[in-house]
């Protein structure tokens, strides 16, 4: 089977070519790989199939994998394949994350992937962790802004930069 596998290669092309082939209620054909296959490399390209396949099972599969899972990649993985599931403009499952995560690089990658969105509420939950979040993520929405390439988020960072220079005196 995929998930025993000995060329990890082989496994992720099987996944990537069963994938092409599922409908979004079928993804329950990948989720098994997710939590029993040996490599990590493999259980990662299920995640990413996952979210290539898309539909409403896998973004809620996905955000509760990035959510729990106690292998920091892979969570960050299953992150990243909800990216590709959600419509770019809704972030809400990726605020939710932000919000819920323990882990602060699972944290971080959604405002990565908050930053990489077209949605016009990003730039304000982006500031609102750059000026009030914790100090680790507060540099990671700053970069995060600074990807969202809106003229929003140009005028954030500079009231941003204005803040630390002293100029609102």
């Amino acid at each position: 089977s995929v998930i025993d596998a000995d060329d990890p290669e082989v496994a992720k092309a099987a996944i990537y070519a069963l994938a092409n082939s599922l409908e979004p209620n079928e993804i329950d054909v990948l989720t098994p790989i997710v939590r029993d296959a040996r490599n990590a490399e493999v259980r990662k390209a299920a995640l990413y199939a996952i979210g290539n396949v898309g539909g409403e099972r896998a973004a809620e599969f996905l955000k509760e994998t990035a959510l729990t899972h106690e292998d920091e990649d892979l969570a960050k993985a299953a992150l990243y394949g909800l990216s590709n599931v959600i419509d770019d403009g809704d972030i809400a499952p990726l605020i939710e994350i932000l919000e819920k995560a323990d882990r602060a690089e699972v944290r971080k990658a959604a405002l990565y992937q908050i930053g990489n969105s077209d949605s016009a509420d990003a730039v304000d939950a982006l500031v609102k962790v750059a000026r009030d979040g914790e100090a680790e993520l507060r540099k990671a929405a700053v970069y995060a802004l600074g990807n969202h390439d809106t003229d929003a988020a140009r005028e954030a960072l500079l009231a941003i930069l204005n803040d630390y220079s002293g100029g609102n005196e």
